[in-house]
């Protein structure tokens, strides 16, 4: 009997260290650390160069609300964020090269680099020729140039002529006078380069065109 009861006492001793070093061993061990969500990305006016954060059941910052219920600013068809209501698309969807069908490649979008022959007989003639800039509709621009300003704007609006905008109600918004035919390209083509590089300042420039206009009085 007492050597049963050495002998349990024994195992009992044993199970006690062993759950001992055990509890060590786990103490020992690296605790796993909490996980932790991301804070929220903050959430950023949806106009296309605009980087002012926003609460969140809001989509546009203060300034350009007041400017979309005063329809200044409106969606970008190409990307979906808001831009300037006189603009096709925001600028950034204006930079990116677009596929151009062969017309636009070969008429609308080129800029000559020399007169054309065919103009040669009436360019004889003329005293004067014009660069300008037409508005169509949705807010794009076109450039051009011609020897009679009046016949050529009555071509684009009567859809007549090998470059005509179709369909688009051109409005005249800025004109020059030039001596020759090739101030009147080379004028064109600058207009067309400052089109593509800085859209903005081509609304300048009308703005500009416009108040000189007003000064105007032919009494």
């Amino acid at each position: 009997m007492t050597e049963f009861i050495k002998k349990v006492g024994r195992e009992v001793k044993k199970a006690y260290g062993e759950a001992q070093r055990e509890a060590q061993r786990q103490s020992q061990r690296p605790k796993p650390r909490p996980r932790t969500r991301p804070a929220p990305a903050a959430k950023i006016c949806e106009f296309w160069s605009c980087q002012e954060e926003i609460r969140e059941d809001h989509f546009l910052c203060r300034d350009h609300h007041s400017e979309l219920q005063q329809d200044l600013i409106n969606k970008c068809p190409s990307c979906g964020r808001y831009k300037d209501a006189q603009y096709e698309t925001c600028l950034d969807c204006h930079a990116k090269p677009r596929p151009r069908t062969t017309r636009e490649t070969n008429t609308r979008y080129r800029t000559r680099q020399d007169p054309d022959p065919s103009w040669e007989a009436g360019d004889a003639e003329a005293t004067s020729f014009f660069t300008y800039v037409l508005k169509l509709d949705g807010g794009q621009f076109y450039v051009g140039q011609t020897r009679d300003l009046r016949a050529r704007l009555m071509e684009h609006r009567q859809g007549t002529g090998a470059d005509a905008p179709r369909g688009k109600h051109p409005k005249l918004q800025w004109f020059a006078v030039m001596s020759t035919r090739r101030q009147a390209m080379a004028k064109e083509k600058q207009l067309k380069e400052l089109l593509k590089q800085n859209p903005r300042e081509m609304r300048n420039l009308i703005i500009g065109f416009r108040d000189i206009y007003r000064e105007l009085e032919f009494d």
